[in-house]
């Protein structure tokens, strides 16, 4: 196992290094390592003076540079961040806030404004000052001299880094704890895996909500390289995306594959756009052979293709670099194999069974909710993955999953949360939401049962599911049914809901 070196103490090391480089690129903004750290160091200073290490701080803004701030400062305060991604629905954020049970949010004037009934205190960040608003709503503003040369939190390999909010079959977002150590092995395991420098500019797609950000901006950190930050207007421009990859000479692009395939079909991304990559990473889902064909046409035969594989419990666990021959096989490429110090075992004596995983990877288990298998494989280093896999020739391959978590466009979603969201709406008797896939893509497809008298369309359930969950949860299309079909067993039969779809 790699040896133990917080990202905190690399990250202040790199700042030293190099304290003009560009660490951030945000739309026409961009942040030096010295700017940086000095903002950090200011706001960790505050943190700490209002005695929150070792306490829950929540991040309640949109995707940017202060957003980078805010995590940075966390951890050199002692503190747990908890992202949330605020281009979800207000309801699902206040549902994260519920659970988390923060001692602070950090948040704007703006967003301030639709959490007004949460008796929290805040952090508001705006361009004149930033400043504590109290439960009392009593202002505190900063102390720029007070311990300003404060050492940053020298963080131990248990201490929890942060608590990643994941979509729950109960309807109660769960909350899955990163540990320093965690962290720590993944960065170094990819900067070294990767051979990244200063050099490098890393593409930042997904939410900081999602665990696929921790690379981005944790390992750029570790080598002083920078990181350009895609806003969430962003995220499905996929001209923006295209242009930022020239723009910013982008060398490491990391995403879920829809967004890749989304960026080959407009036949704009070519050779001259991605010379500059030496990697494209995918993660989150899988990757159609067609699609991955398309792309690979697209970059050069030295920029190197892996899929990485690995649930926000264990973060990135399993690893396969693309090849050749890899394309010309008319199924999936494999998932990989694990990272160095990590075991890989299938829970079965049959060709086919559950992934579990163990090792360094593995976070120390949920922060609100109860597993019984996964809280006793968790204090013993190990997950259960819930991913069904075979093992080939020393390589593991997906092949589906033993509940009924699907993954679109790399998002994890329990369907028993959208089941749970719909069985609240006025007029709804019974519900079940199918995942219905096809080459290219994953669809949503909620089958209804009206009570009498009650109208239920399309329109009425999408605009009641996107009040409250987020954008990508929200059913493709509806089917009206007079009832839902059932097997022998008196429950709903599936197979038949996916002959209907």
């Amino acid at each position: 196992m790699t040896e133990f070196n917080s990202i905190l103490s690399t990250f202040e090391v790199t700042c030293k290094r190099f304290p003009k480089k560009i660490a951030l690129y945000c739309l026409e903004e961009s942040l030096s390592y010295e700017a940086l750290q000095d903002s950090v160091q200011q706001w960790s200073n505050a943190f700490f003076n209002e005695q929150l290490q070792g306490k829950r701080i929540l991040i309640y803004l949109d995707k940017g540079i202060d957003y980078v701030k805010s995590i940075y400062a966390c951890l050199a305060t002692g503190a747990t961040y908890i992202p949330v991604d605020a281009s979800q629905p207000l309801e699902r954020i206040l549902s994260i806030i519920e659970q988390a049970k923060p001692d602070l949010i950090i948040t704007d004037e703006n967003k301030n404004s639709t959490i007004n009934n949460v008796l929290i205190s805040r952090f508001l960040i705006n361009q004149s000052a930033c400043y504590f608003m109290k439960e009392d709503n009593k202002l505190v503003y900063l102390n720029n001299n007070k311990n300003s040369n404060r050492a940053f939190y020298t963080s131990k390999t248990d201490d929890v880094a942060a608590i990643l909010f994941t979509s729950g079959s109960t309807g109660v977002p769960k909350g899955v704890k990163v540990s320093h150590q965690n962290l720590s092995y993944f960065i170094n395991w990819a900067v070294q895996s990767l051979n990244l420098t200063h050099k490098d500019v890393l593409s930042n797609h997904a939410s900081f909500a999602f665990d696929l950000s921790t690379f981005d901006i944790f390992a750029a950190g570790q080598v002083g390289a920078a990181t350009w930050i895609i806003t969430s207007q962003q995220q499905q421009n996929v001209a923006e995306l295209i242009n930022g990859i020239k723009k910013y000479s982008v060398t490491t692009w990391y995403s879920v594959p829809s967004v890749l395939s989304m960026m080959v079909a407009t036949n704009a991304l070519d050779m001259q756009v991605t010379k500059t990559l030496r990697h494209v990473l995918f993660a989150g889902e899988v990757y159609p052979i067609g699609a991955l064909r398309e792309l690979k046409k697209c970059i050069a035969e030295t920029c190197s293709l892996q899929n990485w594989y690995g649930p926000t419990e264990t973060n990135v666990c399993l690893y396969h670099k693309v090849t050749n021959d890899d394309l010309k096989k008319n199924y999936p490429v494999p998932i990989g194999k694990p990272l160095n110090g990590i075991d890989a075992v299938i829970d079965s004596d049959k060709p086919i069974g559950e992934l579990i995983i163990y090792g360094a990877c593995v976070t120390p288990g949920y922060y609100n909710v109860q597993d019984k298998r996964n809280n006793q494989l968790h204090k013993n280093k190990g997950h259960a993955t819930g991913d069904l896999v075979r093992f080939e020739n020393g390589y593991y391959y997906y092949q589906s999953r033993v509940d009924d978590m699907v993954k679109i466009n790399g998002h994890r979603i329990e369907l028993g949360e959208i089941d749970a969201c719909l069985s609240v709406m006025p007029g709804v008797k019974a519900v079940a939401v199918l995942c219905i896939t096809s080459d290219f893509q994953q669809k949503l497809t909620a089958f209804i049962v009206a009570k009498e008298e009650s109208q239920i369309n399309t329109l009425s359930v999408k605009q009641f599911v996107s009040e409250r969950l987020p954008r990508y949860m929200v059913p493709n299309s509806v089917k009206c049914l007079l009832q839902l079909p059932k097997n022998a067993n008196g429950k709903i039969d599936f197979k038949v809901l996916r002959g209907l779809a």
